[in-house]
């Protein structure tokens, strides 16, 4: 066994580990945040209105 005596040193504190992914998330299997769903006034986008077509 190999003693060091280091009493005559200033205490150092250890730095805080890094911690990688440690903010809030979401994992896999939790459930999906509430979205928010506008309606469309137009109706579908896709399809040409009744307004726009030709006759």
């Amino acid at each position: 066994v190999r003693l060091e005596d280091h009493r005559h040193e200033e205490y150092k504190p250890i730095a805080p580990q890094f911690k990688p992914f440690g903010g809030a998330g979401h994992m896999l299997g939790s459930p999906t945040p509430t979205v928010a769903q506008t309606t469309a006034t137009r109706g579908n986008p896709l399809q040409p209105s009744s307004a726009t077509t030709a006759s």
